[in-house]
């Protein structure tokens, strides 16, 4: 059903150039079918990271059925980001665009597309494929960072390189798509500089003092753990991102450094995603009661919510303690091992 509305809204896209949007809107329809213009303003935009992972549920569901619809409509996807947004001017190296249009580039978007094409190489036998993900995985690699041992989140233009916040998706993400030692210690950067635990007596925390627990896992970015001192006073510096911890517990698992070759007072890799698993375990059983969604109840310990507190992610947008699909599908691959950005959903070597 999913990967059918997704075919149906690229379908019928009036710009019909493979195209899918940020949003839509659940329920009347207008005369294409899914698309509603005029909309909020952000639904109107096809960032190339959100375009890259429509692609990669297409592809992971074509493999999955054989149904040769997703391929298609992956495919269309792929060639809506390779015409209108890749890069050539070789400053940094390669990569794509944000968006058509726009001048700036993500790391994370770069990831989604090197995932994406890689897919499709093997899925359609076409290798110019390897020469898109070849050119994403030339821009991501400028954005290491030897010294700090962690991946810039992009450039704010073609020519200057992001250095002012660092998210936890770009180094979780970037493992999981390029599974190269050369970069694992961007896990050991999030698992110690991002760690996170929210209790009843942090400041701000989305609970109060109606109870004596705590949730340990990861915060969104670097100016997360800032952000009082940055203006937004009802922000929670302690507070979890719950998607995050999940990224977080999925890369770990995909990796699975054994304790003995571990950083010290971790336990290895298996031990600490299953520290993160019960962090949001706490989270899910605690948080988000009496929540709706248009009107109709949500049954209280179902679902993940995207943080535990008011959580000021250092782009100019906060998460809250509210239950979210990116957080409780983030949460299901990781418990289940799986690697979103691998076709077949499964690190090779990992069968289980």
């Amino acid at each position: 059903m999913l990967g059918n509305a997704l075919a149906y809204a690229q379908k019928t896209d009036p710009a019909g150039d493979g195209r899918l949007r940020q949003a839509y809107f659940g329920g009347s329809a207008d005369s294409n079918g899914v698309f509603v213009k005029p909309g909020l303003s952000f639904f109107q935009g096809s960032a190339v990271g959100d375009v890259a992972w429509a692609g990669i549920a297409l592809a992971q569901l074509f493999a999955r059925t054989g149904i040769k619809d997703y391929l298609d409509a992956a495919v269309k996807a792929a060639t809506f980001i390779e015409t209108t947004t890749r890069d050539n001017s070789n400053v940094p190296p390669g990569g794509y665009f944000f968006g058509n249009g726009q001048s700036n580039k993500s790391t994370e978007h770069n990831i989604d597309v090197y995932a994406l094409f890689t897919m499709l190489a093997r899925l359609t036998g076409q290798n110019s494929w390897l020469n898109g993900a070849q050119h994403a995985r030339g821009f991501i690699e400028a954005m290491w960072d030897g010294p700090s041992g962690h991946f810039w989140t992009g450039t704010s233009d073609p020519t200057h390189i992001f250095f002012d916040n660092s998210p936890e998706d770009v180094q979780t993400w970037l493992y999981m798509a390029l599974l190269d030692p050369k970069f694992q210690t961007s896990l050991e950067w999030v698992t110690t500089n991002l760690a996170a635990t929210d209790t009843s007596f942090a400041l701000n925390n989305g609970w109060g003092f109606k109870g004596n627990f705590r949730v340990y896992g990861s915060t969104y970015a670097s100016l997360s753990k800032v952000a009082n001192l940055l203006g937004d006073k009802g922000a929670d510096v302690d507070g979890v991102w719950c998607e995050g911890t999940a990224h977080v517990a999925a890369a770990l698992l995909a990796r699975r450094l054994p304790a003995e070759k571990d950083i010290s007072s971790f336990h290895g890799d298996v031990h600490t995603a299953g520290t993160l698993f019960e962090g949001v375990q706490v989270a899910q059983a605690s948080l988000g009661h009496g929540q709706t969604v248009n009107g109709h109840p949500l049954v209280d310990g179902q679902g993940v919510v995207a943080s535990t507190s008011s959580l000021n992610t250092g782009f100019g947008f906060n998460f809250f303690p509210i239950r979210h699909i990116g957080a409780t599908s983030w949460y299901a691959m990781a418990a289940e091992a799986a690697n979103p950005f691998q076709l077949g959903l499964r690190t090779p070597g990992r069968g289980e």
